[in-house]
């Protein structure tokens, strides 16, 4: 059995220098801005589809960034907890209730998504989002295409 040779093959150092600006600077950076235009798209949709009670919880919903790490890049749409609780009990009078006999449920952001034995699910975060995948992929590849023709990556003439 004949021995297999290895090859390296190096590019020229200002090629090597504009990929790694691309993956360490260009990249990440366009990436945020696609992903935080596309979670504005679902959470424009979201404030739509959501039934409106007391209005807490279309309010309560925020865009976010994901924690930052070395892997993931992103934002979401969130609600946060704390505000929906503030919200409805200062537009209803009453904290929201605690028990399963109560009008609003304690966890009302679950049971309005995926229902319970009392209610349909209307899931107003998840069609928003199926509903407008098209647009939300559109943004993040318009990201990607700016990050390839970002001015630290693009080649000098």
């Amino acid at each position: 059995m004949a021995a297999s040779k290895g090859y390296e093959i190096l590019g020229v150092q200002e090629i090597d220098g504009r990929l790694e600006t691309f993956v360490r600077v260009a990249l990440p950076a366009e990436c945020r801005i696609g992903t935080r235009a596309a979670a504005k798209i679902v959470h424009e949709e979201f404030k739509v589809r959501v039934a409106v009670k007391s209005g807490a919880f279309r309010d309560a919903s925020a865009v976010r960034a994901i924690k930052r790490s070395r892997k993931k890049i992103g934002h979401k749409v969130t609600i946060i907890r704390e505000r929906l609780f503030r919200l409805y009990t200062a537009r209803t009078g009453k904290p929201p209730g605690k028990r399963k006999v109560d009008d609003e449920p304690m966890f009302y952001v679950i049971v309005n998504e995926f229902g319970d034995e009392k209610h349909e699910p209307e899931s107003p975060l998840r069609s928003s989002l199926y509903d407008n995948e098209r647009a939300v992929k559109v943004e993040c590849s318009q990201a990607i295409l700016r990050a390839i023709n970002h001015p630290k990556v693009k080649a000098k003439k």
